[in-house]
């Protein structure tokens, strides 16, 4: 062989050997005989209790706070959870501020018109519900913080009512779910009105106009509303009998060129001129939709649950029932904590873990009764005293752009696309379930090595229907809570 072929065979000989020893770092058409990463799932027990909590917020906040805008009243019986009964607190304040009416003017008639939102809660029965007029004879303060005023607020009325009103409400009927559906979709154009209406006394009613006699007057009580609100101080509705909670919107405002929402107090007045009858009308809006004079209305929703696992129970303190089942409830709230000390025992002890995905499960959960929240989300608890972490709270700066805070300020969790994290309800083959992805936050939980700066504690409590703004509840077995994770490690060469 001459000298140019033996250096090219030692040519080839070099390039067959590199390219033996290359790292295969291309998996197009080939298959790799050992991965980089090793794939692994896991399903991870969450320990679950149950507490009931002494702070929540039922308050219709002004227009600027996205939240539902609703009054509850009735009660309904609940072999779980025991009675609850709802009754609404609320002002009014004159539509127009100043108004002539001839001094010899008198109720022809007054009531009071709310227009129902279709939310109800309780035996789906056709039944008479009644519902009370009062009036408040304490004043509902408009300045003071909002989370003054909660589901255990109390405030006095005169136990006289001042009117009243009986209804046979027919929940049976499809038509009052759909109308319910058609009332909170996306569009206005299938929106539907209905309103209960309870006549007033007239001689309440006359206060009234007295009063707006002198509107013009300098030193009159009747346009400025905090002035108006020291003598008519609000109304308070509420219900003896029947078997559900009902929802009322307290707004008077316009929907798409309709008006949408009808409740409002209207006093109807006559007089004469020449001797003829003449009538007037004065209008008073019970919910104002400005932030500025924001007239005060909230929710006081009472619970007897002297028959239930809840018996006794002491705000904030855990505990775990007999029959291994958790619970949760709102409007007089019942919340279950989560607890992921399992979580990061099992994660800290493997190296380099990186996580694909975590989706937080109940599954199943109780085949409900009464219908539950459709959605629920996740606050964070205070180690030490089990209360809802607050933004004022001390938040390690690893969580910063990691948490959401709600309209109470309460701190929550980012979800898998940004938004809070929330698990809503799906049900499949008759089968109901709770779920919710939160990777990238568990990623963060396990890169926390500082164990004072672990979130480790949470709250599971309804979103939707709002927290405050209904009494929906769900019950489910404490060994159906499970983190379900996927996740890579490297392959170490040998």
């Amino acid at each position: 062989m001459n000298s140019l072929g033996r250096i090219a065979g030692q040519f080839l000989f070099v390039v067959v050997i590199l390219f033996s020893c290359k790292e295969d770092t291309s998996f197009l058409g080939f298959k790799r005989p050992q991965s980089k990463f090793k794939a692994t799932y896991a399903e991870i027990p969450i320990a679950a209790t149950v507490m009931t909590i002494d702070s929540l917020n039922t308050v219709n906040e002004p227009p600027s706070v996205t939240d539902t805008k609703r009054l509850l009243v009735g009660k309904y019986v609940d072999d779980k959870f025991g009675v609850i009964s709802s009754e609404a607190y609320f002002q009014f304040r004159p539509l127009v501020s100043k108004v002539t009416i001839p001094a010899d003017a008198v109720v022809n008639e007054i009531f009071l018109t709310l227009t129902y939102d279709y939310y109800y809660y309780g035996a789906k029965s056709v039944a008479t519900s009644d519902f009370f007029v009062h009036e408040l004879t304490d004043t509902l303060f408009i300045v003071e913080p909002r989370s003054n005023y909660n589901f255990d607020s109390k405030i006095n009325y005169n136990p006289n009512p001042i009117g009243s009103s009986s209804l046979l409400i027919d929940v049976v009927d499809k038509e009052f779910d759909k109308k319910f559906a058609d009332n909170n979709d996306a569009t206005t154009e299938n929106d539907h009105v209905d309103t209960l209406k309870i006549g007033l006394s007239a001689g309440y009613g006359q206060q009234l106009l007295e009063l707006a006699k002198t509107s013009l007057e300098v030193d009159s009580n009747y346009p400025e509303f905090l002035k108006f609100t020291g003598v008519f101080k609000g109304l308070a509705i509420v219900s003896s009998s029947g078997n559900k909670i009902f929802g009322f919107d307290p707004r008077n405002d316009p929907g798409n060129g309709k008006k949408k929402n009808f409740s409002k107090l209207l006093l109807i007045y006559k007089y004469f001129v020449d001797g003829v009858e003449k009538r007037g009308k004065l209008e008073y809006i019970v919910y104002n939709a400005s932030t500025v004079g924001s007239t005060k209305g909230f929710n006081r929703i009472t619970a007897d649950r002297s028959s239930t696992p809840f018996a006794g129970a002491t705000p904030f303190k855990e505990f775990s029932s007999s029959d291994n089942l958790c619970y949760i409830q709102a409007g007089n709230p019942i919340v279950t904590k989560l607890d992921f000390a399992k979580f990061y025992e099992y994660v800290d002890t493997i190296p380099n873990i990186i996580l694909n995905s975590a989706e937080l499960v109940i599954d199943p959960v109780e085949s409900p009764a009464f219908p539950a929240p459709s959605t629920l989300e996740l606050r964070v608890l205070n180690s030490s005293d089990n209360k809802f972490k607050k933004s004022s709270d001390l938040i390690p700066s690893a969580y910063l752009g990691s948490v959401l805070y709600d309209n109470d300020n309460f701190v929550n969790l980012v979800s898998d696309t940004k938004t809070s994290f929330s698990m809503k309800l799906t049900t499949t083959d008759g089968v109901s379930r709770y779920s919710g992805f939160l990777t990238e936050f568990t990623q963060l939980l396990h890169r926390t090595k500082d164990e004072d700066d672990r979130f480790q504690n949470f709250a599971l409590v309804p979103l939707s229907p709002g927290f405050g703004k209904s009494v929906n509840r769900v019950i489910f077995n404490k060994n159906n809570v499970k983190l379900r994770i996927y996740y890579t490690t490297p392959v170490l060469d040998k």
